[in-house]
């Protein structure tokens, strides 16, 4: 293993899966800790997916790399970011995960494992991080650099999992063959750091021991309460989206995909057929939900600033493309509900900033339906009995917003247990990693 390059600096290697928006902010949130609090640290970052979610990446890199006093180390990361192929996805479609996409992209794994293993791994490392890549592990292990694991969940439980609940036959040997490499790989790594439980349910932990992997639990969200310093100046909802601060507010969001497309547009329609809407509304949507809902819309440059879809009387509806130079934390800071699904990083920055959460179930997804049940059962959710069927129910699900976002008994109880939770995981689990080194 490599001690350090020819400048002194200590060479780690951030591996980023890409299925959907948690590693995304996940992992932003993790480079600037490093970067933040050990500027001689040169850090690269791989991330599999779509060019889209690079350049977003990149984006959130030029808006927050001003005034904390690491311009420089920022522009390191930003020309070190590699996209690579990404391995493992869980796809979706119309809100639920896509069955036949999954089994097929399973079935293809452990091929494609096998032409990544054949590309050697730098060996000049002094440490590898991946979040949700296995087979960066077993890279690591070949060329005996020290390698870590931080995910908020497992992938060889979570396919296994979603595979049945698709109705596949674990019996067929391809899909058995891929569950059984990516369990291989995860138990390469030498050691795996995992979320609180309300992220990272017990299962997940199980998963892991099993693997004969040491496990160890980030006893924090990551983020922060309020804006970050960058951007605080920027980030009351006046000035963010024209929104007059202290009204009621409601974002409505599938997540960092555009899985509600179809959904939102009717959601919408349904609100503003209410005269007595008293409450704005936001929603975080794909362009096609825009051009469902503005025919006429056509997609500028610059996605940063809200669409203004219809003001009706004193309150505004306003639609946020998925690509923002904001990151989803300073998107939500004075949001009084979030109506989504509980995704891990979505939940961890609802968390992060205290605001109340009202979760639809996800068919098919195991491991998201875990963090649901989770969350609901320790009072950081409402309990709503809402069904995922209810959304075609376009007036249904405003039934169930309007009763919430009044419900001010219980959105004081779920702040109160959120703010319990302390913030800044990142700095912890960054701090974890260079006393390894």
């Amino acid at each position: 293993m490599k001690s350090g390059g020819g400048d002194g600096k200590k060479k780690i290697l951030l591996a980023l899966n890409d299925d959907g928006y948690g590693p995304l902010t996940f992992g932003f949130f993790m480079a600037r800790a490093f970067l933040r609090d050990h500027p001689n640290v040169d850090l690269t970052i791989r991330r599999g997916g779509r060019p889209g979610h690079v350049e977003e990446f990149e984006g959130w890199i030029r808006r927050y790399s001003g005034s904390a006093g690491h311009a420089a180390s920022w522009k390191g990361v930003f020309a070190g970011v590699q996209r690579v192929d990404n391995l493992i996805s869980v796809p979706k479609r119309d809100g639920a995960v896509d069955g036949p996409s999954m089994i097929q992209a399973l079935r293809s794994y452990a091929r494609r494992r096998l032409e990544y293993l054949a590309c050697p791994l730098e060996s000049d490392w002094d440490l590898i991080v991946d979040f949700g890549v296995p087979v960066i592990s077993a890279l690591s292990a070949r060329a005996c650099i020290r390698r870590f694991t931080i995910f908020d969940h497992g992938w060889g439980l979570s396919l296994d999992r979603i595979a049945r609940e698709c109705g596949a036959n674990l019996s067929d040997k391809e899909l058995r063959d891929a569950i059984e490499a990516i369990r291989k790989d995860e138990s390469l790594t030498e050691m795996a750091y995992l979320f609180p439980p309300f992220l990272t349910p017990e299962e997940f932990q199980r998963h892991w021991v099993s693997l004969d992997v040491p496990v160890k639990i980030i006893p924090k969200v990551f983020g922060t309460h309020g804006p970050l310093d960058e951007v605080k100046e920027q980030a009351t909802m006046s000035a963010k989206f024209g929104i007059p601060d202290g009204q009621k507010t409601v974002l409505i969001s599938g997540g960092g995909t555009g899985v509600w497309d179809k959904i939102v547009p009717e959601i919408i329609k349904a609100l503003l057929q209410q005269e007595d809407l008293n409450y704005n509304v936001l929603a975080f949507v794909g362009d096609d939900a825009i051009r469902e809902l503005l025919p006429d819309w056509s997609a500028p440059v610059q996605p940063v600033q809200p669409v203004d879809f219809v003001q009706t009387r004193s309150r505004w509806v306003k639609l946020l493309r998925m690509r923002q130079e904001l990151i989803y934390q300073d998107i939500i800071d004075g949001v009084t509900l979030i109506l989504t699904r509980a995704g891990g990083a979505t939940v961890n920055d609802a968390i992060a900033r205290h605001v109340p959460l009202l979760l639809i179930p996800e068919p098919g997804h195991w491991q998201v339906e875990k963090i649901r049940e989770a969350v609901e059962s320790m009072g950081l959710a409402f309990r709503s009995g809402i069904a995922f069927g209810d959304l075609q129910d376009p007036r249904k699900v405003t039934d169930i917003i309007n009763k919430h976002i009044q419900d001010e008994k219980e959105l004081s109880r779920l702040r109160m247990n959120m703010e319990s939770i302390e913030g800044d995981g990142e700095s912890w689990f960054v701090e974890q990693m260079m006393a390894l080194l």
